[in-house]
This record gives structure tokens, C-alpha cells and sequence, in this order.
């Protein structure tokens, strides 16, 4: 055979993947059960594969061929992961259309057919042509009616053995994507603020004086808050008698002109005593809170529903406050003259009727983290909504047994997963407000709100198109049956992979070997530690331990 002189990789390279796929060169064998198994991240399908994917896919690939010149039947799949916001704002940008202008079905229906015929023949393609050694043939997309399948029984599972749960409960909001969202898919970001020092006043008519970085949320203060073992003062300011803790009168003496008008004293002696909060004219009463620090701030802390982490904290801490609720879920206010404003267009009139108020006593500019979605930069809300939950915080010690239990390569990633169990603060919310992606197989009572699941061998379902398994409402006879318009979150779907796989294989000797013996090797990025790993963990041990 004679050699070209010159070596042309497009001609080359395209011959020996022709050839390969021809001659099934990487073909796996589901009869043979001397198995090495690689849980292949499948990629979101963004459009076009990035350097990263070549980078990532090439390493894991290595040990892929060097597994099967060992003798392994090697099983090595191809996804993508294609359900949920990512497809649906990628399908709106390149459609310019809206989601929430169109039909749903329509939508779905457009999102399906720019997958099949635009985005993922190409994606896939980008994936051959790196000499990836797959096993194309053993496919999925997260998407598609096996996954579908495997996402919704999996929450019929976990909803019949009491692991999933549904309540009014706070959560996380995107007002720009109009959905919630998990702690999981927050991101920190550095934003330029104002802490805003207010003062309220006491029924004996002297005033308290508290900072906070969200005055828009007065409407729905429900607490303030103080050490009962940390130390106050009684301050003079222009006739006024003001409360602060000792530190922070000692800060703003200078700047305030204050004088001291009495020793300190412990916060035990205001507990009780009423606030009237200004602008609302609301009294609430003055408490103990064990995560105050009578040395941070003015010693006082207001909360609201919902400001943040820290308030949804202190209300189940303080289980006889009832909620106000001042947001909707699109992140618009529904209270007063602040009604249908933005956080940030109320945070603004807010501050402005504060000052006309004369109980604005300082603006002072701050650099403060925030919590925003990762998705699209946008700061995140709480507002109080019924969603679906899986249970993962009661069980911290067993994800971190559970993370001990994996080899880790390099070993100190590890330190992410342990960082992410211990950091845990809520269960996981997996209700997504979105149009596009895998439907809860769940139907409602309108009367009395009794969930209907459907049926295991009807699955996968649609309950927007399909009808409920039942005429009525076993609970109460109503015929009023509603279908669940949210979205599976697309984690609780892709943390599924090691099924998925193992039911593309269900009636072959290796079905069995993958239920008792799942994958050798998972290959990924840190940066989905949190995602992907920690929750394929929480699936895996709750469905199968």
C-alpha cells in the first residue's frame, strides 16, 4: 500500500469513522457480562460542542480503549441532554419566539423537531468526528420516551414510599425565567447596594434603629429580632431617644452626634415590647433570636417574607409567625402602591417614602454578595408556592458516608461534594414553572387538592394531554380533575443515567450484572459536582440503596 505523501485528516478521518461505524468496531455486547461501564456525561445540547467537550471526552476515551485492549466488554453510551430551560431559551432565541406566547403543545412539538432534525444530528456528529470510541447505537436523550419513562417512575417511587412530598412551602424564584429553582442552581455574584439604617419606633416612644439591604420588603416584615444576652444603649439624637447595641453606638457616635444616655443593659429587657414599623403602621413585637449577633449591624434584625435565606431560617424558627405574602411568582409586588412593581423599582420608592417619612437616617453604599441564577444572572426571590420536594437534608451524614465510598480522582474534588452535603439547607425542590421538559405524572382533585399519579404502565404521560387514571377523586368523589402544569427539574432526570442505560438492555444477561454491579467510572466536570453527582447519589441510594 502506497502512502500519501501528504496527510489529509479530512479525507482520513472521515474513511476510518465510516469504517468504524461499518464494522461496529466499538460495539457493545449486552450478552457478555465482563463488563467495564462508563456513565457518559451527556452534554447539553447548546448548539455546538466547545473545546471543553473535546478536552473532557478525549481523557475519559483514553481509558475506554485502553479498557477494552484489556479484554472488557466495554460500555460506553452516547446521551444528550436535551429536556428543560436550557432547550427552551435556546429553541426561543433561535425560533424568536416566546414560550409562553404559544400553545404548550405547540411549543413542546417545536422544541422536539429542532432537536431531532437541527440540533442533535449535528451535536452527535461533532461528537463522531473527535474518534470518540461510543457505542452510538446504545443512545438516549433526556427527552425522549425511554427517559421520560424512567424520570416519572422514578418520582411515582419515590411519592409512594412518602420520599417525595408536595406543600406550600417558600422557594426559590428566577423572576427573568418565571420558575423555581433549586439551591443547587444559585450562583454567587458581587452587587453594589445600599444598607439602609430605619428607625422604628417603641410604645414608650423611643426608637430602634435597624439596617437592611431590602426595605422594599416592609409590607411583609413579620419580626425583629435581638440578642437577649447581647448589649444595649440608650443614645440622644436630636431630642430622640435611640436604641442600637452597644458596638454600633460606639461606631456612629462620632458620625451621629450621638450622646449616651444610659449604661448598657441586656437585650432580655426589650423583649416583648412592641415596634410600630414604619410606612405599614404594623406592630410587631420585639424577640429573641439565637442567630442575632448583638455585634453586628445596629444589634437588630428585621425579617420579612421572604428576604432571603436568613428569613425563611427564622420563620421555622419562629413557627407561630404567619407569612405575608407580598410577591408573586413572577417576582412582581401585589401589596399597596407597590403593586406590580419590581423588586427594584419598589426597592426605590420604597427608600423614597421612607425619606419623605423622616425615619431614613442613613443610605450607606455597600459591596454585598447575592444570590443569583445561575442560568441567567438574575437575582433570585422567595416566594411561598406548593411544590414538589425529594427528601435529601435529613439524611447529611448519609451523603457524606455515601461520598466516602467513591474513589475520587484527584482526591481533593471530594472536598466539593462534603462541602455541598454539608451546606445543605432545604430539600430538594424539582417543580420547574417552564413549558418544555419531563411532566410530573400527576393529576389534582380541584375540590380538596388530593394528588392522582398515574399509572405505572401508562407511562410516560402528559396529564396537559392525557386524561387521569380515574373518573373521580378517591378522597372525595369530585369529578373536578385538573392536570399538574409543571416540569420534572431536568437534574432529577439526568441523575438517572446509570438506569437509563440499564433499562435500554432490559431481557439481557448484562441488565442484571448493571443492576448489581452500576458504573465502573463517571467521568465529569467539578463544576456539576453539586449537580449531577450529588443528586445521581441521592437517586441511587434512595431508589435501589
Amino acid at each position: 500500500m502506497e502512502l500519501p505523501k501528504r496527510y489529509d485528516p479530512k479525507e482520513a478521518e472521515l474513511k476510518w469513522q465510516q469504517y468504524w461505524a461499518e464494522q461496529k468496531t466499538y460495539q457493545f455486547n449486552p450478552e457478555d457480562t465482563n463488563v467495564f461501564s462508563i456513565d457518559t456525561p451527556p452534554p447539553t445540547v447548546s448548539g455546538k460542542m466547545h473545546i471543553g467537550h473535546a478536552f473532557g471526552y478525549s481523557q475519559f476515551d483514553f481509558i475506554a480503549r485502553y479498557k477494552r485492549m484489556q479484554g472488557f466488554n466495554v460500555l460506553m453510551p452516547f446521551g444528550t441532554d436535551d429536556n428543560g430551560l436550557p432547550t427552551q431559551i435556546l429553541v426561543e432565541k433561535l425560533k424568536k419566539v416566546r414560550a409562553k406566547n404559544m400553545p404548550r403543545k405547540e411549543f413542546v412539538a417545536l422544541c422536539l423537531d429542532t432537536l431531532k432534525n437541527e440540533l442533535r444530528p449535528k451535536y452527535t456528529g461533532d461528537f463522531k468526528r473527535l474518534a470518540l470510541s461510543c457505542d452510538f447505537d446504545v443512545f438516549y436523550t433526556t427527552i425522549n420516551e425511554h427517559s421520560r419513562k424512567v424520570s416519572q417512575q422514578s418520582f411515582l417511587d419515590l411519592q409512594n414510599r412518602e420520599l417525595a412530598y408536595r406543600k406550600n412551602a417558600p422557594v426559590m424564584i428566577c423572576p427573568r425565567c418565571q420558575t423555581a429553582i433549586a439551591q443547587v442552581e444559585l450562583e454567587d455574584k458581587e452587587e453594589k447596594s445600599n444598607l439602609s439604617y430605619i428607625k422604628a419606633q417603641l410604645d414608650d416612644g423611643t426608637f430602634l434603629i435597624y439596617a437592611t439591604t431590602r426595605p422594599e420588603l416592609i409590607p411583609g416584615c413579620v419580626g425583629i429580632s435581638l440578642h437577649q444576652d447581647g448589649e444595649y444603649v440608650r443614645v440622644k439624637k436630636d431630642g430622640e431617644i435611640w436604641l442600637l447595641s452597644k458596638v454600633a453606638a460606639e461606631k456612629f457616635k462620632e458620625e451621629w452626634h450621638l450622646t449616651e444616655e444610659s449604661p448598657a443593659f441586656k437585650g432580655k429587657n426589650l423583649i416583648g415590647q412592641n415596634v410600630m414599623i414604619p410606612l405599614i403602621d404594623r406592630k410587631i413585637k420585639l424577640t429573641h433570636d439565637e442567630a442575632t449577633n448583638p455585634e453586628y449591624g445596629t444589634g437588630f434584625v428585621y425579617y420579612c417574607t421572604y428576604g432571603g435565606v436568613e428569613c425563611v431560617e427564622w420563620m421555622q424558627r419562629h413557627p407561630d409567625v404567619e407569612a405575608i405574602t407580598v410577591m408573586n411568582f413572577t417576582g412582581r409586588y401585589t401589596v399597596g402602591k407597590y403593586k406590580g412593581m419590581t423588586s427594584e423599582q419598589a426597592r426605590e420608592e420604597v427608600v423614597k417614602d421612607l425619606e419623605q417619612a423622616g425615619v431614613l437616617v442613613l443610605k450607606e453604599p455597600i459591596n454585598h454578595i447575592v444570590n443569583t441564577h445561575e442560568r441567567c444572572g438574575h437575582a433570585i426571590e422567595f416566594v411561598e408556592e406548593k411544590q414538589w420536594f425529594i427528601k435529601v437534608l435529613d439524611l447529611k451524614e448519609k451523603w457524606l458516608e455515601l461520598g466516602n465510598k467513591l474513589q475520587w480522582f484527584p482526591q481533593h474534588m471530594k472536598n466539593r461534594y462534603d462541602n455541598w452535603a454539608k451546606g445543605l439547607r432545604w430539600d430538594w425542590n424539582i417543580s420547574r414553572q417552564i413549558f418544555f421538559g419531563v411532566p410530573f405524572p400527576v393529576w389534582y382533585c380541584q375540590d380538596c387538592d388530593y394528588p392522582i399519579l398515574a399509572r405505572e404502565e401508562d407511562l410516560p404521560v402528559d396529564p396537559m394531554e392525557d386524561k387521569a387514571p380515574v373518573e373521580e377523586c378517591p378522597k372525595c368523589q369530585s369529578k373536578k380533575i385538573i392536570p399538574e402544569s409543571d416540569i420534572i427539574n431536568t437534574w432529577a432526570t439526568s441523575s438517572l443515567t446509570p438506569t437509563i442505560v440499564k433499562e435500554l438492555f432490559k431481557g439481557k444477561p448484562v441488565y442484571e450484572h448493571l443492576h448489581h454491579n452500576p458504573m465502573n467510572l463517571r467521568p465529569q466536570g467539578h463544576d456539576i459536582i453539586s449537580f449531577w453527582l450529588f443528586n445521581t447519589v441521592v437517586k441511587s441510594y434512595l431508589h435501589d440503596d
